[in-house]
């Protein structure tokens, strides 16, 4: 989540590739220069819940990634 400018279009691609039946796991670390525009293209075509470290698989949890569950409205 770094680059403003991609932000769209990685929403319609989620979009395209994602129906009501589809969970996206969306993974980011450190880079989260454009988290919120993220966010806010988020509202009103996913539902976005935050993972707790504790639902990953040991090999997949790391203090400074988080994981967010992303799932059509």
């Amino acid at each position: 989540m770094y680059v403003r400018e991609a932000v769209p279009d990685l929403l319609a691609s989620l979009v395209a590739l994602s129906s009501s039946h589809t969970e996206v796991l969306v993974a980011h670390g450190r880079n989260r220069w454009a988290l919120d525009e993220f966010l806010a293209g988020c509202q009103g075509l996913f539902s976005v819940t935050p993972l707790a470290s504790g639902e990953l698989h040991a090999d997949c949890q790391c203090s400074d990634v988080d994981v967010l569950r992303l799932r059509r409205v």
